[in-house]
């Protein structure tokens, strides 16, 4: 991590002020990334309609088996 913009914000007692004109703009990048542990979505076929119901409907999840479980 390069935190050379912000060494300026170690030194609180730092009594040089200067006025800033326009403004500051740190433009920290922050990723939001989706991880889905939960990768097997519907892969076993499901063989009779209840257990299609259990899945979509009882237990509103369509992932068949989950990563943890494998």
């Amino acid at each position: 991590m390069n935190s050379g913009s912000l060494d300026m914000l170690h030194y609180s007692r730092y009594q040089d002020i200067f006025s800033i004109t326009y403004r500051i703009n740190f433009k920290f990048l922050a990723l939001q990334i989706f991880i889905n542990e939960n990768r097997m979505l519907l892969r076993i076929t499901v063989d009779d309609c209840h257990e299609l119901f259990y899945f979509l409907i009882r237990d509103c999840d369509l992932h068949a088996l989950s990563a943890k479980h494998i």
